[in-house]
This record gives C-alpha cells, structure tokens and sequence, in this order.
C-alpha cells in the first residue's frame, strides 16, 4: 500500500471520513505546487514571500 492508500486507512482509524483525508491530500498538493511555481518564478523575493504568506492564511481557513 502507498502513499494515499495509507493516508486513508490512517484517516480511517482515526475515524476521518474518507472525503475529508482526499481533500486533504488534495490540499497537500495544492500547496507543493504553489510552492513550487513560486520558488520559479521572477517574482522578486519580497513579493514571494508575502504570496506565501497569503497562500498559508487561506489554507488554515
């Protein structure tokens, strides 16, 4: 079992609903590719990390 399968039967025995831990996982995701795309980017420096700290607010919403 890998990665996401794991996830689940975790999620499961801690007695998550099974939608919760995709959106999770999605969430996760999400934000490796945010962070990505902003470590690429040509943004200057400041302005990377204040679209961090923007992207970090919204996802403890």
């Amino acid at each position: 079992m890998e990665g996401a399968g794991v996830t689940l039967v975790l999620g499961h025995r801690l007695g998550l609903p099974p939608s919760r831990v995709r959106r999770l996982l999605a969430s996760i995701g999400h934000e490796a590719k945010v962070q990505d795309l902003l470590e690429r980017s040509f943004l200057p420096e400041e302005l990377k990390l204040r679209y961090a700290g923007v992207v970090a607010d919204r996802r403890q919403r």
